[in-house]
């Protein structure tokens, strides 16, 4: 179909799917709705709803009773990749933002409002060498109510930092020491990649970030740093 005499796909997707942190695990199973309009070559804009049920479980608290909710949401998403190689970039950027909303007159049992955001950048500075900076953000927010650990932030996964163990940063819980999650997410990535090999690189890197308990937290001036050289193999 055409939207806006630009050329869009239809897209129903059925899931299931789990995730675990050492505070809690949800599963879920649901639909996701979603129209695709192309904006040329590199630009897609995004628009779908989600209708999914959640079953959640606190590991902070022994024995706590699985919690079930409805969790239902629309995403306004937007997606450009100018990158000459998807797999192995040594050039170009892309660059990916999203908003999403759950409201409970859209069938969901509790509101929130999430932003996320990533930008990469790739330049050739020389040859075999290359030169790639990362930068991620995310904000949530559940008015009203406390927040649930399925919706925040955890410094896993892609949050995760290199140098530091899987939630090792972040707000824990006084009491078992594990990780609790925040309302806000900031990651800096540098990468300086020497290709030795067509499928090898030495990589030598620098990562900035932090999880942050609450929006009003959120400051450029408490993020954890770590630096450290590595090996990347490349699919092509």
């Amino acid at each position: 179909p055409y939207l806006f005499f630009n050329k869009g796909n239809t897209i129903v997707t059925a899931f299931a799917n789990q995730k675990e942190e050492s505070s809690f695990r949800d599963d879920r199973q649901g639909l996701t709705v979603q129209q695709q309009v192309l904006l040329g070559k590199s630009q897609i804009l995004s628009l779908n709803y989600t209708r999914e049920r959640s079953e959640m479980t606190n590991l902070l608290v022994p024995g706590s009773p699985t919690v079930k909710a409805d969790v239902a949401h629309v995403t306004l998403g937007y997606y450009h990749d100018r990158r000459d190689n998807i797999f192995n970039p040594a050039r170009g950027f892309s660059l990916s933002g999203s908003i999403q909303h759950a409201a409970r007159f859209m069938g969901s049992d509790y509101p929130f409002t999430r932003y996320s955001g990533q930008f990469d950048f790739y330049l050739r500075a020389a040859p075999h060498l290359t030169w790639a900076t990362s930068l991620g953000v995310g904000l949530v927010d559940e008015p009203g109510q406390p927040f649930s650990l399925a919706e925040k932030f955890f410094a896993s996964g892609r949050g995760a930092i290199r140098g530091f163990a899987a939630n090792e940063v972040g707000p824990v819980d006084p009491a078992t020491g594990q990780a609790t999650g925040g309302e806000a997410v900031l990651i800096l990535r540098q990468e300086l990649r020497w290709q030795i090999m067509p499928l090898i690189s030495l990589v030598g890197f620098s990562d900035w970030g932090n999880i942050f308990a609450r929006l009003g937290d959120f400051t450029i001036l408490k993020l954890r740093k770590s630096a450290g050289i590595g090996v990347r193999f490349h699919l092509q």
